[in-house]
């Protein structure tokens, strides 16, 4: 009878335990993290503005389209900038995506974002420490003296009964991949920087042959005044008035190299560069071709874009705190268990009597705080609301530049193709004032209208001409580009 008790006393406890671990699972699967809802961005069915075209060159890959994101097969390249078909480009996009100190920094956050989230996951796991030493006591009446010697082992555990462990550590896997989707946006903008700030060099070498090529016209003209002048055939009027036409015409030219030094510099600086080291080899924007880029359907937007994606996740991880934050209002329970040796004698540290052991369990149930739990509850609501209202701005400014980018696309082709004609009517009109002048059939005031326009004409030209180009990138940044780049998460 003995014997049966004994057998059956293990049974019972492995019963009670395993009731036990049980319940504790059955607890543990609690959350109190509300479920997820993206929020509703009113989409549009078509782009207003859409006419562009696609190059092959702007097409993306399926293994560009495969990374991170299930977007529409027509999104744009992860390396759409080639479309300008400029290799100089090229290698400036791949310089500053290296080399650039703001997109390292992002990428050095993302690397605290992933020491964060594992930090965040270790209160799902029990702590073990060690411990082991010796004492030697004794008073100053006696010769005794008391030694002893101790070592063990000791495990803490948190049962996560509402998830808020587990809520924490979603909440840090979301910051994380929010930061992932920051360090892809600010490459996508430094990106478009790098575009289009060497697309302004370019226009801005044109504008400044345009500028000494019509002074060098002026000063031709001048040297005819003057023999003319001499010959009693111009006025002292004429000549004045072609001085200063030469003097305006060459004073755009000292502004014109400011802004290209600039901008120069400003370039430089994306690239990782002091200004110095920047040399450009290509003048003009005739080194550049002009590609199309479509924008594809309106409702795949929320997946191309980083920035929409880092509002995303900044939500979920404002969702999951709330988690946290309800798990507070409940009592939380600590198993705690220790065990080892301590014996007062070296030579008997080992044997069986000298083993120790602790097993306890606490029950930390909140009564009164002061009102700071619901304080830190009602701030994670109110967070939450605040990211939900700011990612659907950001969807809503996201449509906006689209529309925008299009838009420029649409009209800056039909100035273009309008300036282009005014450039070449202008051209003729200065060769024919100029010839006409000469035979004694028209006044200077004529020749000078004629060359402020053509001054004119050309620098509008240009100009109409470099923002038809940005435009491409403006809606290739819009459309989120291609963000999906390993560059960017890498490491994940």
């Amino acid at each position: 009878m003995k014997m049966v008790q004994t057998l059956e006393s293990p049974r019972k406890r492995r019963l009670l335990q395993a009731g036990f671990l049980s319940l504790a699972l059955t607890l543990g699967a609690c959350s109190l993290v509300p479920d997820y809802e993206q929020p509703a961005v009113p989409a549009p069915a078509d782009w207003r503005n859409q006419t562009a075209t696609v190059t092959p060159a702007a097409l993306s890959s399926d293994a560009a389209a495969s990374v991170m994101s299930s977007a529409a097969t027509d999104q744009l390249s992860d390396h759409w900038w080639t479309a300008f078909g400029n290799d100089e480009l090229d290698r400036m996009v791949t310089t500053a995506r290296n080399d650039n100190h703001d997109l390292l920094a992002a990428m050095r956050r993302i690397d605290q974002a992933r020491a964060q989230a594992k930090g965040a996951a270790a209160p799902l796991f029990p702590t073990v420490e060690a411990d082991a030493g010796s004492s030697r006591g004794g008073n100053g009446g006696t010769s005794d003296v008391s030694v002893s010697y101790n070592a063990g082992l000791s495990v803490g555990y948190e049962l996560d009964l509402w998830g808020k462990n587990r809520a924490a550590l979603e909440s840090a896997d979301a910051s994380f991949q929010g930061s992932v989707y920051d360090a892809a946006a600010t490459d996508l903008v430094l990106q478009d920087d790098v575009v289009t700030t060497y697309l302004t060099l370019l226009a801005l070498s044109d504008q400044l042959k345009v500028a000494q090529s019509n002074l060098k016209d002026s000063q031709d003209t001048l040297a005819l005044i003057e023999i003319r002048f001499k010959e009693g055939a111009a006025s002292a009027l004429d000549l004045a008035q072609q001085r200063q036409q030469v003097a305006s015409t060459a004073a755009t030219i000292p502004a014109l190299q400011n802004q290209y030094d600039q901008n120069q510099a400003a370039l430089a600086v994306l690239l990782g560069l002091p200004p110095a080291a920047l040399k450009i080899q290509n003048a003009s924007l005739d080194t550049v071709t002009l590609p199309g880029i479509a924008a594809g359907l309106p409702s795949t937007l929320l997946e191309r874009r980083p920035d929409l994606r880092k509002a995303d996740a900044d939500l979920r991880a404002a969702n999951a705190e709330i988690g946290v934050t309800r798990a507070d209002f409940l009592p939380t329970i600590q198993l705690t268990g220790s065990g080892g040796l301590a014996s007062g004698a070296l030579t008997a540290f080992f044997q069986p009597e000298s083993a120790i052991y602790n097993l306890a369990a606490s029950l930390l149930a909140p009564l009164f705080d002061g009102g700071a739990r619901q304080a830190n509850y009602d701030q994670s609501v109110a967070r939450y609301k605040e990211l939900a209202e700011t990612y659907q701005q950001t969807a809503l400014t996201a449509f906006r530049d689209v529309e925008v980018a299009l838009s420029a696309q649409s009209t800056s082709a039909a100035q273009e193709a309008a300036l282009q004609e005014s450039a070449d009517q202008a051209q003729a009109a200065l060769t024919l004032a100029n010839l006409l002048y000469r035979e004694g059939a028209a006044d200077l005031l004529t020749v000078l209208d004629a060359q402020r326009a053509q001054l004119q004409a050309q620098n509008s030209l240009v100009q109409a001409r470099l923002t038809r180009l940005q435009a491409v990138a403006n809606l290739a940044k819009a459309m989120g580009g291609g963000w999906q780049d390993q560059q960017v998460i890498a490491g994940i």
